[in-house]
């Protein structure tokens, strides 16, 4: 990725958190339901929510910095990430990756 493209997604994020809530600036913690969706090569998806405690959005941010931002509310942020591998289940079921 170009080196502006990944400063204005930076930048773009730190605005957003700051539209979030100003609360996680006061030094109060703040309350926000994290999505995380994995999608598998073969098409398989997981949906994990979790609730994160934020204290600081600076630390938010880069906990989650290899996901992709799909949507995002003052209440829940959803990210996203693509794996290079076979979903579990069908791991489980005796599948495998099969390279070319």
């Amino acid at each position: 990725m170009d080196r502006t493209v990944k400063a204005l997604a930076v930048l773009m994020c730190l605005l957003l958190s700051m539209a979030i809530s100003p609360q996680a600036y006061a030094g109060s913690p703040q309350e926000i339901t994290v999505t995380l969706e994995v999608i598998y090569e073969d098409g398989d998806k997981s949906v994990e929510e979790i609730v994160e405690h934020v204290e600081a959005m600076e630390d938010f941010w880069a906990k989650y910095h290899a996901w992709q931002l799909v949507n995002m509310s003052q209440e829940e942020v959803v990210f996203r990430l693509r794996a290079e591998e076979v979903s579990p289940l069908n791991v489980l079921s005796g599948y495998s990756k099969v390279s070319p």
